[in-house]
């Protein structure tokens, strides 16, 4: 099956932390698992992508979604329901906070600034990145406080439309672009994906698009943020996982992923 002009990123992936910060950590084992995005280690692969790319740490030990900076990347709250990460005097310092960064923050990002020179060096011309999340719907997210639909889809825009916003700069995908994806989300999944609702786009979407330009100005890279509903697979009540629903989940969105690397002429690898 011949590879596409993709990209796909997993940054909240992982709930591994290793027992030197475990055990500096107030959060029970389930509240990490809940801080992280649970399953998206195996919903993000794509048999045709160029590159996925997985995180490898938790992101209470610097968000890879965020700013590389120790005031941006890490929180003193999980997203889930606002618990205390740390214990009282566990904190982690500056300092560690900082190696944590060059540790793991960096070294993600060159995997993939070297996966889209490679691409360019290929011939590419057009590259679609994706940055591949999802969240519980059992509690209120973002910054206006609100409950996760079936799907979000985002381009740093403007709600329902996915226009240029001034505070936020140039969307990273065209309004139109993301309009046809919804279509093909809603043809081949059959849930209705919201734009711009909850999430408006992460740093990820950002990075990706801004330092594309460092290897060749003339490439264009577009970049989507991708969350499905953690509901899709868990069962808040249960606590069960529906693997067969997470399998078939995959599938179509990849699907869907094709049409838009289609639409958007992304055609050489």
């Amino acid at each position: 099956m011949a590879k596409l002009p993709l990209i796909i990123s997993a940054p909240h992936a992982s709930s591994k932390i290793p027992k030197k910060w475990r055990k500096r950590m107030q959060l029970s084992e389930e509240q990490i698992w809940h801080f992280s995005d649970p399953f998206t280690e195996k919903t993000v692969r794509h048999p045709r992508a160029f590159s996925f790319h997985i995180a490898k740490h938790h992101r209470a030990l610097g968000d890879l979604n965020r700013v590389p900076t120790p005031e941006s990347a890490f929180r003193s709250r999980d997203f889930h329901h606002g618990h205390k990460i740390w214990k009282k005097g566990k904190e982690l310092t500056v300092l560690e906070q900082t190696e944590l960064l060059h540790k793991n923050w960096f070294p993600y990002y060159d995997e993939i600034f070297a996966k889209m020179k490679k691409l360019i060096d290929n011939g590419a011309k057009r590259i679609l990145f994706v940055d591949h999340h999802n969240t519980a719907f059992d509690h209120p997210a973002g910054g206006r406080q609100e409950y996760m639909p079936a799907i979000v889809i985002s381009n740093l825009g403007s709600c329902n439309i996915g226009g240029r916003v001034s505070s936020r700069g140039d969307v990273s995908i065209p309004a139109a672009a993301l309009k046809f994806f919804q279509k093909a989300l809603f043809e081949e999944v059959g849930l209705m994906a919201e734009i711009n609702q909850v999430y408006h786009g992460g740093y990820s979407i950002r990075w990706v698009t801004e330092n594309a330009k460092k290897i060749d100005p003339k490439v264009k890279v577009f970049g989507v943020q991708f969350e499905y509903n953690l509901g899709l697979i868990h069962n808040t009540l249960s606590k069960k996982n529906d693997l067969v629903a997470m399998e078939i989940l995959r599938k179509k969105v990849n699907r869907a992923i094709v049409q838009l690397v289609k639409h958007l002429r992304c055609d050489k690898c």
